[in-house]
Order: C-alpha cells, then sequence, then structure tokens
C-alpha cells in the first residue's frame, strides 16, 4: 500500500532524503494511514552506526544522543519548535524485573522484520518508506487497522507490562476490539503490575482521559484481561447505575470528559508523581458520570 507523503514535514522529508535507508516507523505511520496528523515522527535507520548517523544529521542542525539504554538521536533544525527522533534498529531480551530490566542490542544488521516483531501491537509495527510512500507491513497491522482490531505483534508483548495499558488507551481512542489472543495474554500477565513505576502509569491515564473517543471500551479491555482490579476506584463503578434522568445515545462519543472520574488522581502542581487528592463523595452527579463512562 502506498500514502501520500504531504503530511510529512518538509524539514524532516530534506533530512530523510540523505539518509538511504531511514523508514518512518510506529504511530506516525498508522496516523497517516488513518488521515490524522501525528504529533511526532519517529525514524530508524539501517546500514550505520550512531557516531555515522549523528555525522549526518549534524549537518541539518544540533543531534544529541539522549537515553543511555534504548539510544535515540535527538535533532533539533536551527529556526524550528519542532525536533525528530532518530534510532538504530535494535532487538531488546529481558533479563530483570522493570522497564529497566532489558538488555539493548544495537546493530545495523538487524533486519526490519526483526526490528518491527519487539513492538506492541500490528498497527505499530508499520514502517513507511518516505521515497516511495510505500508502507511496509510484516504482522497484517493495515488488516487489524481497517477491521478496527487490536493484536499484540509476538510473545515479546509480555516483557512490558506496560503495554496492556497502552492498548487500554488505544481501543478507546481509535474505538478497536482487542483479539482474543490479546486479551488472554494480558491475562496472563496481570500479576506483573507491580513492576510498574506509577508515573508510567498515571502517563497512560492521562492519555486515555484526554484522547479517549469512546472511554468505556477502554475499561471493559481492563475488566477482561482482569486488570481492573489493580485500579480499585475504577473497579469501583462496575454495575453503578445510571441515572435515569441523563440522556445519551449509546455509541457516540462521551461529551463528559473521562477526566471527571478521575479528579482524585491528579498530580499537584510541579510534581510529576500522580498524588493521591481527597476523594469526591459518590454523589448522584458523580455516579452518573462515572456510569457513562461504563456504558458508552
Amino acid at each position: 500500500m502506498k500514502i501520500g507523503l504531504d503530511a510529512v514535514p518538509k524539514p524532516l522529508m530534506e533530512v530523510l532524503a540523505q539518509l538511504p535507508d531511514s523508514y518512518l516507523v510506529g504511530g506516525c505511520v498508522r496516523d497517516l494511514l488513518l488521515g490524522l496528523k501525528p504529533s511526532d515522527y519517529d525514524t530508524e535507520v539501517f546500514g550505520v552506526t550512531y557516531e555515522g548517523l549523528q555525522k549526518k544529521l549534524e549537518k541539518f542542525g544540533n543531534a544529541e544522543l539522549v537515553g543511555s539504554s534504548f539510544g535515540t538521536l535527538k535533532l533539533w533544525r536551527p529556526g524550528e519548535k519542532k525536533e525528530y527522533d532518530f534510532a538504530l534498529p535494535r532487538r531488546e531480551i529481558k533479563r530483570d524485573r522493570g522497564h529497566k530490566g532489558f538488555e539493548v542490542i544495537h546493530h545495523s544488521g538487524i533486519t526490519m522484520r526483526d526490528a518491527a516483531i519487539r513492538r506492541d501491537f500490528t498497527m505499530n509495527a508499520l514502517y513507511l518508506d518516505p521515497r516511495t510512500g510505500e508502507v511496509i507491513d510484516h504482522f497484517n497491522g493495515i488488516t487489524d487497522l481497517q477491521q478496527g482490531k487490536l493484536r499484540h505483534v509476538s510473545d515479546a508483548f509480555r516483557e512490558d507490562p506496560l503495554r496492556v495499558l497502552r492498548g487500554m488507551r488505544f481501543i478507546s481512542r481509535f474505538d478497536l476490539t482487542a483479539g482474543p489472543e490479546t486479551v488472554e495474554l494480558c491475562r496472563s500477565i496481570k500479576d506483573t503490575f507491580k513492576e510498574l513505576p506509577k508515573p508510567r502509569l498515571w502517563g497512560e491515564w492521562v492519555r486515555w482521559a484526554l484522547q479517549s473517543v469512546r472511554p468505556s471500551s477502554g475499561l471493559k479491555f481492563l475488566q477482561e484481561t482482569e486488570w481492573l482490579k489493580h485500579f480499585p476506584e475504577m473497579a469501583g463503578l462496575v454495575g453503578v447505575p445510571q441515572d435515569p434522568q441523563a440522556t445519551i445515545l449509546k455509541g457516540t462519543p462521551s461529551p463528559i470528559p473521562a477526566t471527571s472520574v478521575m479528579p482524585w488522581l491528579r498530580p499537584r502542581s510541579g510534581s510529576r508523581r500522580p498524588q493521591r487528592e481527597k476523594r469526591p463523595s459518590c454523589s448522584r452527579p458523580y455516579r452518573t458520570i462515572s456510569a457513562r463512562l461504563f456504558q458508552l
């Protein structure tokens, strides 16, 4: 499949033209296929070393290596506010618990398919050739996207349990249905929840609250995978009857922001770590909003 490249920023296209083995990858490709404007662009470059890639990027601006583990080069072009991420393909081997327990292997000889297999979902494992507009799909991600399905790429999914929360977010944002094999895999790693640091969890809930088209679908996914129990505030909303005076069409986007049911999870000003505030009383308006989230 080929797609137009007009939406890709021209300054980025100028850089990619000088990197013959570079490919856009991940969420930006997914969003372009959906006709959405990507918020950022990730590029993987094959057949080079970090030193060689940095040297090429410095012709266009300031290029710095960030992230000691995963190694991403960020490029800032003069006169532009936007930054662009470039990385070498890599393999990840789980050595220890937690999101830092990975051995990361960078190698210029890693194939595109080997690099794609480490990604979370098939719709995020797509590559785009910026020279031809050709979308390279190793795991039927395009078909899954067309059919509204969320499927994991491989068993490597279990190595980072935060991906379950990412799944919740994507399901709510794009109105997807998780494949039964993905639900089962997520259920099988429910006890790894304690490995996840709170700031990472908070980040996924914030995105869910701000981006959801149908927030209830993501919550039901957590319920199906038995992850909802880890969030007692949300689990307590299951079975709460909707106020009979509330009128809202089933299957339409909620006019009530998802943040309405999670005010006690908001971080304090100036703090990245979520702090639990005083929980609001379960008043009638609160119950109404809560019920809507599960019934949409």
